[in-house]
């Protein structure tokens, strides 16, 4: 009899749980579809969506929400547990959600999402994690190291994806908090940055990492070095030379050229479109940003709404 009782409790624990993954997959699904209302925002977002994507070679292209945040979620994380349970239901797909009151010259910030989607199927994390290194690490300090590395290499993976473009998103969004640490489960922004800044100096683009610096350091004093994972800060730039690559120093040129016809003939290629957005900024200065922005938001849902 307590046998029975614990598979019957058993089969209703796995009942239980598969019902309430479909129910969260079906939220999510609504959201979508509410956000389809936005005809012209959802499109451009899925098109750009789509074409990061595309770079990660990702199983299937991700379903856009215009929401309150940026977050990342679907199969990787819903199954992640329950693939033990019932693995015929393992199918993949992702949604990808931005701030919808963001301007769109911020939506560089979801390479960073899309990143965690392409890191799920590899395993570059665990890799990170196993180091000898990364295990003294953990050994002494009490902080979720595999999470904190997966959010560096998104960092990493968006910036292969977009160069400058991801990096000057992150730092005006971020700018009001760069001295507060998002969550434990995060690294500090200054670890994160330098470790965008030490990328794109491999990148050959050493004057947007030294710019970038210096603005940091203006906001913020905090060392990146005090970081926890500080020490593994070489081995994730090192790890990213495999990673899928979007932009070289030839984009970055090609962007600032484009940069005074940015409003008359913007470029069809995204990479090269939020680059020369965010070269305009750089160059131009915070001068009419109030109608500056309202032009940038215009031309960005033109080209990516095709």
């Amino acid at each position: 009899m307590a046998t029975s009782r614990k598979i019957r409790e058993g089969y209703l624990y796995i009942i239980d749980t598969i019902l309430w993954y479909y129910l969260t997959q079906y939220q999510f699904f609504q959201l979508s579809l509410s956000s389809m209302k936005e005809e012209k925002s959802w499109k451009a977002l899925k098109n750009f969506l789509g074409y990061l994507a595309d770079q990660l070679k990702l199983k299937a292209p991700p379903i856009p929400i215009l929401g309150n945040e940026y977050y990342s979620t679907g199969s990787f994380s819903y199954f992640k547990d329950l693939s033990s349970l019932a693995p015929h239901l393992k199918i993949e797909y992702y949604f990808i959600a931005v701030d919808s009151l963001d301007q769109p010259i911020f939506w560089p910030l979801v390479a960073h999402e899309a990143a965690h989607c392409w890191l799920s199927g590899t395993r570059f994390v665990e890799e990170i994690c196993t180091l000898e290194m990364a295990q003294e690490i953990k050994s002494k300090n009490d902080i979720p190291l595999e999470k904190r590395v997966e959010e560096a290499l998104c960092d990493i993976v968006a910036t292969k994806l977009l160069g400058p473009a991801y990096t000057w998103a992150y730092i005006t969004r971020l700018w009001l908090h760069l001295d507060r640490r998002a969550s434990n489960s995060y690294p500090s922004h200054s670890f994160r940055i330098e470790c965008m800044c030490t990328l794109l100096e491999l990148m050959e683009m050493p004057e947007v990492a030294e710019k970038i610096r210096r603005l940091k350091d203006e906001r913020v004093k905090d060392d990146w070095r005090k970081e926890e994972i500080s020490p593994l800060k070489d081995y994730l730039v090192e790890l990213s030379k495999g990673f899928p690559s979007a932009v070289n120093r030839e984009h970055y040129a090609k962007s600032l050229s484009m940069v005074g016809q940015v409003f008359t003939s913007p470029p069809d290629n995204p990479v090269l479109l939020f680059l020369s957005c965010w070269n305009y900024l750089q160059l131009c200065g915070p001068s009419n940003l109030e109608e500056t922005l309202p032009k940038f938001t215009s031309i960005i849902l033109k080209v990516l709404g095709g």
